[in-house]
């Protein structure tokens, strides 16, 4: 089920912004739809460069920090904070990514016009509640009509 979700997401750029206590972070494109264990955020990459970026928690994180060997990870970690994702960068140089991509599963409302979404068959149950949480009403019209 956790790889179907892809079949719902939407990808968006992102520019990353610096706080005045020099955080870095983006603010979310898109309300997430709210699941367990933040699935609903699919996906965060740097646009162009090499480094790696891992999802993590806040708390986590202040673990990570403390470890001797933070300053030589060759990984960036990111984690979910409200409203923004907040990236943490323990090589300076990867400080240097300027965008993002972010995959999120939104509410339907945040698509437009123009873009494709595929409903994968399968899992019916599953499939509708998706839909439902990202607030895309079903209807069956087979028998709409019929006397």
């Amino acid at each position: 089920m956790n790889a179907e979700l892809d079949f719902y997401a939407k990808k968006y750029t992102e520019e990353i912004q610096i706080d005045s206590d020099g955080f870095s972070y983006v603010d979310l494109p898109a309300q997430i739809i709210d699941l367990k264990h933040n699935l609903g955020l699919r996906y965060v990459r740097p646009k162009g460069g090499e480094i790696n970026f891992i999802r993590t928690r806040e708390s986590e994180m202040e673990t990570i920090r403390k470890l001797p060997i933070y300053c030589c990870l060759s990984d960036a970690y990111y984690y979910l904070d409200g409203s923004k994702i907040m990236f943490d960068f323990p090589v300076p140089e990867h400080r240097l990514v300027e965008e993002v991509y972010i995959k999120l599963l939104p509410e339907f409302s945040e698509f437009d016009d123009s873009d494709n979404i595929s409903i994968p068959g399968g899992d019916a149950p599953a499939m509708q509640m998706i839909l439902q949480l990202m607030g895309f009403r079903m209807t069956d019209n087979v028998n709409d009509g019929v006397k």
